[in-house]
């Protein structure tokens, strides 16, 4: 199975929480942080929730940014 979709804002995450399967292990899913897991510096929480419960059932997470590591490290760190 494929798991390749395409995200736009935390909706995204609400969409593959409804969806979800039991096992993950073939799937990666690449995220942009700015304007789609976060806004800011902030994340939303059903964003946390919905990558927590990925990672839960094996799925890869992968974050794309044009930040520089110093500015992406601390939302890397609340994930």
């Amino acid at each position: 199975m494929q798991c390749i979709r395409e995200m736009h804002s935390y909706r995204f995450f609400e969409d593959l929480e409804r969806d979800m399967r039991n096992d993950f292990s073939d799937c990666l899913l690449v995220c942009d942080i700015d304007g789609t897991l976060a806004e800011g510096q902030v994340i939303h929480p059903d964003n946390i929730r919905a990558l927590e419960r990925f990672r839960s059932m094996s799925g890869q997470v992968v974050l794309a940014t044009g930040r520089t590591p110093q500015s992406a490290a601390p939302l890397v760190r609340r994930l």
